[in-house]
């Protein structure tokens, strides 16, 4: 490889370097890169369309369809990860997702449609509770769509248990009138669609073939850290072994393999950064950087 490349870290040598991880994988390997500081980093509606644009320029026959598409993104659109897994699942005959470090939200319903997860000790899932995206006069906010629908029943149920005659009953609908309905509508849609959306895709890639109790276990686990706790708490190789996942493949941190990986994950992750890229495709052939003009804020 080129020295100057490598120091100046130009994509070409990210080629190279993803040549070098098929040759031992005899894989055919393709990345999906966020920059998950910028604005435009999360997962939209024209992602599919690059990561389409991509694949025709990819050689899969040269390893008889077997791909593995590595991916960094905190998520974005739980329809977007359903399009993109049809997408690959229309060029590739076996699929495997690789997590260097984090897939999270819908890059974790993503990694749900493959057929196998390659992990690392330390990477990352997440929690796949959806969150209602609100505008306000200082940005956007995201609440998750159970605090809504938690804040609506509850105040629902205290309205059906109090006295007509309280002096509760003002504030309790003073509350109430401050939740849109429309935004509990929607919160309550988004909520079914994105479990239903993960037993999908659980049942047709990592848990195919697995009883129908074992995949609505594991979506309701997925979906339960989120409520309970944090949707940016992490869920690694221990916690899915113990969901009932045993379509992983764990690489450790000291095997060659890995270093390839996370080396090649790295120096992408660095010029999508340095760049002002929101995401960036790559394959070893070449690269499409998506939002180009616009730099992270």
């Amino acid at each position: 490889h080129s020295i100057i490349g490598t120091i100046q870290n130009e994509p070409q040598t990210h080629g190279h370097s993803l040549a070098d991880i098929e040759k031992k994988t005899q894989r055919t390997i393709l990345c999906y890169i966020a920059n998950l500081g910028h604005p435009g980093g999360a997962m939209k509606q024209e992602d599919d369309k690059g990561l389409d644009i991509i694949l025709q320029t990819t050689d899969l026959k040269k390893y008889d369809g077997r791909l593995d598409f590595l991916i960094s993104s905190n998520g974005g659109l739980p329809e977007v990860a359903d399009k993109m897994v049809q997408t690959l699942r229309t060029h590739a005959t076996d699929l495997r997702v690789i997590v260097p470090k984090s897939a999270m939200s819908a890059a974790t319903l993503l990694a749900f449609g493959a057929d196998r997860l390659v992990l690392g000790e330390t990477s990352e899932l997440g929690p796949i509770d959806p969150q209602m995206i609100l505008k306000g006069p200082k940005g956007d906010s995201a609440i998750p769509a159970s605090n809504i629908i938690d804040a609506w029943e509850r105040l629902r149920d205290d309205l059906k248990a109090c006295n007509p005659q309280s002096p509760d009953v003002a504030g309790i609908i003073a509350h109430i009138n401050n939740i849109n309905p429309l935004l509990v509508q929607a919160s309550i849609k988004a909520k079914s669609f994105s479990e239903q959306l993960a037993k999908d895709l659980l049942g047709g890639g990592l848990l195919k073939g697995k009883p129908q109790e074992i995949i609505n276990f594991a979506v309701s686990e997925f979906v339960a850290r989120g409520e309970k706790l944090s949707h940016g708490m992490s869920v690694r190789h221990v916690l899915l072994r113990k969901w009932g996942f045993d379509t992983i493949d764990l690489i450790n941190k000291d095997d060659e393999l890995w270093k390839m990986i996370f080396n090649v994950f790295l120096r992408i992750e660095i010029y999508v950064v340095s760049k002002g890229f929101s995401k960036h495709f790559a394959n070893s052939n070449g690269f499409i950087s998506q939002q180009i003009s616009t730099r992270a804020v």
